[in-house]
């Protein structure tokens, strides 16, 4: 006996593995000896016992209440895209409500919360810029140090968070003098791991600057710092520091 199920008739999607116990726990008096998911319908396949009106009627049951939450950490991922995600990249392609898919070219990230056919409905989930450690920008308020040694030197210092998010970029604002070329980088001065680094800078008016790749996140509480060193007795003026999540 073979009963095919349209998927249309799972208004809350389809989750596959609850489904197959909700109908264990429907006490049929016929027995399922197989489900094949399809793309578009579910083949139930049974013994003959399964054909009674009883059990029809209670495997409909079943479909109607049954709920398509995907588990947890069940639903199909991509991260390691090097685009962004299309209305096709949808139940057909594998994804359920819940699936996380990430750009690495462009750093995004988006979340499915609709995968149904052809009108998948993805939502970036990229966070804002973050400002948490930012000074003001305005020629007039800035810090300034003098003379920053040929070896790092301590600029800044702030306090790790118990546990960071993914940051995706640091930023400075800064410029230096006529004379030389200042490094700067972010280090973790508690496990003496550097986090991020930009080496010969010689900008001599304030320039945005990233920092590069980010690496070595602490995951517990830490003290990073802001570092210079530079090729001569040079300046350095830091007029912000950002935290892209």
């Amino acid at each position: 006996m073979e009963l095919v199920i349209d998927k249309s008739k799972f208004p809350d999607g389809l989750n596959i593995d609850r489904f197959k116990e909700d109908l264990i726990s429907a006490n049929l008096k016929g027995q399922v000896i197989s489900i094949k998911d399809n793309v578009t319908n579910l083949l139930i396949t049974g013994d003959q016992d399964l054909s009674n009106m009883d059990d029809i009627n209670k495997i409909n049951t079943v479909v109607a209440d049954h709920d398509g939450t995907p588990d947890p950490d069940s639903a199909l991922n991509n991260l390691t895209a090097t685009t962004d995600p299309t209305i096709t990249d949808d139940i057909n392609a594998g994804y359920s409500v819940g699936s996380r898919w990430i750009n690495t070219v462009t750093n995004k990230g988006f979340l499915l919360l609709d995968p149904s056919s052809g009108d998948a409905d993805w939502e970036e989930t990229t966070a804002t810029l973050s400002k948490e450690y930012s000074y003001a920008t305005n020629s007039n308020a800035y810090i300034n140090k003098n003379n920053v040694a040929s070896s790092y030197e301590n600029i800044c210092m702030f306090p790790g968070e118990a546990k960071f998010k993914a940051i995706s970029k640091i930023t400075i604002i800064s410029r230096g003098n006529l004379s030389g070329v200042i490094d700067v980088r972010i280090r973790d001065i508690t496990n003496n791991l550097t986090i991020a680094e930009k080496t010969g800078m010689t900008h001599t008016v304030f320039t945005l600057i990233d920092l590069g790749i980010i690496s070595n996140l602490p995951v517990a509480d830490v003290i990073l710092v802001l570092q210079a060193q530079s090729s001569v007795a040079e300046d350095l003026y830091l007029a912000a520091l950002c935290i892209e999540y």
